[in-house]
């Protein structure tokens, strides 16, 4: 089972060369799904949405092969936690509009014009930005 789509792609190039025997699955890990998490040789996708089911059966892939299974979180992110106390935790003011961006593991994507054109909202709110870090 993969969970991200370059491990994927190597498993089926080895199962292409017969190198390698096994069934394989794949889980996408995002909402939505693009061209690298289409693979050879694939037993079972796990997709977050049947939006994203859509979209693999679009390129042929047989819906009996797709499975709607939500995207795996650790449980303890299922946990209810009091909003205040959390945003006093984390040094946020509690009791203003809060904004996340989650940009993926290498920042990808137009992040600082995303940030920008918040900051030029007429709302007060404060804006939280996970991305990766360039090394």
């Amino acid at each position: 089972m993969c969970t991200h789509f370059l491990p994927a792609e190597i498993v089926a190039w080895l199962r292409e060369g017969e190198r390698f025997n096994t069934p394989q699955a794949v889980v996408v890990t995002d909402f939505d799904i693009h061209a690298m998490w289409l693979v050879r040789h694939v037993e079972r996708y796990f997709v977050a949405l049947n939006e994203t089911r859509a979209h693999l059966e679009r390129p042929g892939i047989p819906g009996d092969r797709i499975t709607v299974s939500g995207i795996p979180i650790d449980p303890i992110f299922a946990d209810l936690k009091d909003v205040r106390t959390m945003r006093v935790k984390h040094g946020l003011p509690p009791d203003r509009t809060t904004i996340l961006v989650s940009a993926g593991g290498f920042g990808v994507g137009p992040v600082e014009h995303l940030v920008g054109a918040l900051l030029e909202l007429q709302h007060a709110a404060q804006v939280v930005v996970i991305c990766g870090a360039r090394s």
